[in-house]
């Protein structure tokens, strides 16, 4: 995971670096990076859910038809996860996906042409689980491991699939985004088939590269 990171990094500064033209393009690329904040849902998740804070990192591709309309597919490793708290004893088992978004957007221009761009997005997004890091913490002690070790997690689903949608904003080479990622699959594919969903609110900024029509 350290190593996809670093490669997404350089080519977020890849990506940074060529010169923008003021016009308008049907067909941009480029980085994203940010934070992701999840909590579980679901009908079996309990009152004592808290908040599971990670990161996002990725690039994307738009495809821009009309003017208004694009198409936008995304490659990003997303933290997830679970966190439970009972007495005294905090659970927390962070999840880390390889998610591919497929975003349809429409896009709002705000002032002059070239400026600022408004835009609203949905789709659907699949993705994989590439990490299970699980800690436990008690009266100021914590014991942490790679949950994906434990048999026990057999019981967890590596597919995930969702429904995204969020709005944001592109002002010159930077883009802005907030979206809720709303979990479909459950994540329990044990016996008992608890229904426990991703539940997730990202923040992304990042650059773009646009070629020109």
């Amino acid at each position: 995971m350290t190593r996809f990171v670093r490669l997404l990094g350089i080519a977020l500064l890849i990506a940074a670096s060529p010169p923008l033209e003021a016009q308008s393009s049907r067909f941009s690329y480029g980085g994203l990076l940010g934070l992701s904040f999840s909590k579980a849902g679901g009908q079996d998740i309990g009152g004592n859910s808290k908040l599971v804070t990670g990161t996002a990192v990725g690039g994307y591709v738009t495809f821009g038809f009309g003017g208004m309309l694009a198409v936008e597919p995304q490659l990003l490793m997303v933290d997830k996860g679970i966190k439970s708290e009972e007495n005294g004893l905090s659970a927390t088992a962070k999840l880390t996906y390889l998610q591919i978004p497929l975003l349809v957007k429409v896009l709002v221009p705000i002032g002059d042409p070239g400026g600022m761009t408004g835009f609203l997005f949905a789709g659907p997004g699949v993705a994989y689980r590439v990490g299970c890091r699980l800690t436990l913490a008690q009266g100021g002690n914590e014991l942490a491991g790679d949950c994906d070790t434990d048999e026990e997690t057999d019981a967890l689903r590596s597919f995930d699939s969702s429904v995204i949608f969020g709005l944001g904003a592109d002002i010159g080479r930077a883009t802005f985004s907030i979206r809720y990622d709303l979990g479909l699959s459950r994540l329990d594919q044990s016996a008992e088939a608890n229904d426990i969903k991703n539940r997730s609110l990202i923040i992304l900024g990042g650059v773009r590269v646009r070629m020109n029509q």
